[in-house]
């Protein structure tokens, strides 16, 4: 007998009355082969996307829609506190120039009261003349104090509209004449006024919505 190392096997020759020069092959060792596992893991991961959903697209768009809404909403409140304070500013300026017109008028009244009163004691006027024209400055003087308390009102709404501590004048602006035409004024107003483009978009918003449902 023999050992073939590297088969693996022990080789012994055949006795005489075989065929002369075969072999019998026994195994030396045994091998175990693991067929099937006894334990397995397996597992499927299986996950769906939508490429579309109207819904959800019209639901984006009314928040969107929506966002364009609010932020035209506070520059809208933002030209309205800008309108208020050039509204109370150009009542500061008119009553200011009312106290100037009112002040000539009461100058004017008690010039013509002087008058009546000397024509009154030389006996050329009678007495309901120039108790007339005494009225007449009597009302020139309330005039200028209501003037005077406008002025001082809408002085103290704009400074509390403005924010200003300090004491200060009112003075008119220099207000440049717009050659344009009513129409364009008109259109340029509906295209950049923050208010129409909010309510459009609040409409839209709620166009979208409606979609979404």
């Amino acid at each position: 007998p023999f050992a073939d190392p590297s088969a693996g096997y022990l080789s012994t020759p055949m006795p005489p009355p075989a065929t002369e020069g075969s072999v019998t092959l026994t195994p030396n060792k045994i091998d175990e082969i693991v067929l099937q596992p006894k334990n397995q893991i397996a597992g499927i991961l299986q996950a769906s996307i939508p490429l579309i959903v109207m819904p959800a697209y019209y639901g984006i768009a009314a928040a969107r829609r929506g966002v364009d809404a609010a932020r035209n909403g506070i520059e809208h409140a933002k030209n309205e506190y800008f309108f208020a304070v050039s509204q109370v500013y150009f009542g500061a300026v008119a009553t200011d120039r009312l106290i100037e017109i009112v002040e000539r008028q009461l100058e004017a009244a008690r010039k013509h009261e002087d008058v009546a009163k000397k024509r009154f004691e030389v006996g050329d006027l009678p007495k309901i003349g120039f108790l007339r024209a005494s009225v007449d400055r009597a009302r020139s003087e309330q005039d200028l104090q209501r003037a005077k308390n406008a002025h001082d009102a809408t002085k103290l709404a704009l400074k509390t509209l403005v924010g200003i501590d300090e004491p200060f004048e009112v003075v008119a602006p220099e207000i440049a004449v717009n050659a344009d035409d009513e129409a364009t004024r008109i259109a340029r107003a509906k295209s950049t006024r923050r208010d129409l483009e909010a309510s459009r978009a609040v409409v839209e918003a709620a166009r979208n919505g409606l979609n979404a449902v």
